[in-house]
């Protein structure tokens, strides 16, 4: 038998992004919440093999919101799927 290397997955949840990057949810700028996690995974080594993200991905449900998540992971380098709430 083979032995399997483990996967490394990560999971970002309820990143509650706006189409416009300055907007807030609750006193805080998602984008800038997002981009400061997105950077603290980018260190971690070995990187992980895919991303999870899950929740509410979107807080004002507009295409431009989802593009804006696309734009901000897409430097990861990595396969994200999306499981929204």
């Amino acid at each position: 038998m083979t032995p399997v290397s483990p996967l490394l997955v990560a999971q970002i949840t309820d990143t509650h992004l706006f189409a416009e990057i300055d907007r807030e949810w609750q006193g805080l700028s998602t984008a800038r919440t997002l981009q400061a996690v997105l950077d603290r995974l980018q260190q971690i080594q070995p990187p992980p093999d895919l991303l999870l993200l899950t929740g509410d991905l979107s807080q004002d449900e507009t295409p431009e919101s989802y593009q804006r998540l696309v734009s901000l992971i897409a430097p990861l380098g990595i396969p994200a799927y999306w499981l929204s709430g």
